[in-house]
Formats: C-alpha cells, sequence, structure tokens
C-alpha cells in the first residue's frame, strides 16, 4: 500500500481510512469517487489501483471555512482555486479521470460511458437530501459484488450521512468515520 502522498495532500481522511481505501483499491479497477475536494483520497484510490479512478466534483471552491496550515494565506480568494489545488495535488498521476460536474449529473455520465464501477465512494453534499440523491442515483450503476462506501459517518458536523446510510445500507462496517459495505 501506498498512502505517503495522499498523507502529504491536505484533506480530513484519517491515515487508518486511507489504509483502507488503498487496500480496497488494490482489488478493484473501476473506482467513482464522487467527491474529490482537493485530491487526498483521489490519491490513494489512484496509486494502488491497477484500473482507473473517476473523480465526480464541482470544485467549486468551497473550502467549509478551513484552512491548512501550509495554506498561503490568500488561497481561498483566488480564482478557481480548488481545481488547482486538486490539479497540483495529482501531478504525475495519470490513472485520474476528473469529470467536473454535480453527483447526480457525474452519474449520468457513468452511465452513458457504459462503465460499471466495482468502488463507489461518495462523498459529496452530505445534505439530507444530496445523499439521499446520491445513492439513488449512484447504488444501480454499480458492478455486481462491487463496493459501496463513503465518509464521514458519525461525524458531528454531517449527522444527515449516518441518517441517510442507517437508512439505506443493510449492512456495513465502518474504519473510522467511513463506511463500507465491505464486510
Amino acid at each position: 500500500m501506498n498512502i505517503e502522498r495522499a498523507l502529504k495532500t491536505p484533506g480530513w481522511m484519517s491515515e487508518n481510512e486511507l489504509s483502507y481505501i488503498a487496500d480496497l483499491a488494490s482489488r478493484h479497477s473501476c473506482i467513482v469517487e464522487v467527491g474529490s475536494w482537493r485530491g487526498r483520497s483521489a490519491v490513494a484510490w489512484a496509486q494502488n489501483t491497477p484500473g482507473v479512478v473517476y473523480c465526480i466534483d464541482v470544485w467549486a471552491n468551497d473550502a467549509y471555512g478551513i484552512s491548512f496550515p501550509e495554506d498561503p494565506p490568500d488561497l481561498h480568494q483566488r480564482e478557481e482555486w480548488m481545481l488547482t489545488e486538486f490539479h497540483k495535488n495529482i501531478i504525475g498521476i495519470l490513472n485520474i479521470v476528473p469529470i467536473r460536474t454535480y453527483s447526480v449529473k457525474g452519474a449520468g455520465i457513468i452511465k452513458a460511458m457504459g462503465l460499471r464501477p466495482d468502488v463507489i465512494f461518495l462523498d459529496a453534499d452530505h445534505s439530507y437530501p444530496s445523499v439521499m440523491g446520491d445513492m439513488d442515483a449512484w447504488t444501480p450503476l454499480l458492478a455486481d459484488d462491487g463496493v459501496l462506501c463513503g465518509h464521514d459517518y458519525g461525524y458531528g458536523g454531517w449527522p444527515d450521512v449516518k441518517t441517510v446510510v442507517d437508512a439505506r445500507v443493510p449492512k456495513f462496517r465502518l474504519i473510522d468515520t467511513l463506511w463500507t459495505t465491505e464486510l
């Protein structure tokens, strides 16, 4: 497993979570990450899969009011800063395909491409209607025996993730705040 570069990329995913997705990636070849932000998890997926990672995000410069110590003080005022940061963080990783769109539209694009991802990772808008919409749009695209997973289950700032996962996913396990149907 290779997570060194991912650990150096700004983001909230823990080392345990990155280790899990690196291991999961090593066993799968068509991965969709819905919500990539600055690329921390995308790097872990891509550097460990023999296949391709499709990153679906709007890269809308929403930082949730968060800055990291290494960020320049004016970063959040720069035009297209989030997409620029994502591209900076994935330089040289050739198996990432960024698709700049909203989650549900991204599901339509993946479907139109004829893809049946064997891993779908949900980490986009964490509001109740959006998480429900993500489940409705993405679950039918999952390959047989694929793994549906996501982030921020039980995190206090995003209670709707837990509510939707509890209602829609009959069996899952947790790695910190990452939920997964891989049992």
